[in-house]
């Protein structure tokens, strides 16, 4: 099981990795564009330990895998773009 199955089985919230979230979250405000690998919308506040716990489990086989809190998006320096997980904190 890849790591994205992994995280639906243990996240509450919204698991997204489709074509169209994906392409809109690859762009902030900045020039930069970075695509992530899955886009996750928490329920609630234990969602976000479950997959802060995830990451630091399995860090050490997948170094890429990472999260990054985004909210609207509007940082004009890529700080909101990442390869691996984007955790969106709007809803």
């Amino acid at each position: 099981m890849n790591f994205k199955e992994e995280i639906k089985e243990i996240f509450k919230g919204e698991v997204l990795n489709d074509k169209k979230t994906l392409h809109i979250y690859e762009n902030d405000a900045s020039l930069f564009e970075v695509t992530p690998e899955i886009v996750v919308f928490p329920k609630d506040r234990e969602d976000i330990k479950s997959l802060v716990l995830f990451v630091n489990k399995n860090k050490k086989d997948d170094p890429k895998l990472s999260i990054t809190a985004r909210a609207a998006g509007t940082g004009m320096s890529g700080g909101s773009l990442n390869e691996s997980i984007i955790l969106d904190i709007t809803k």
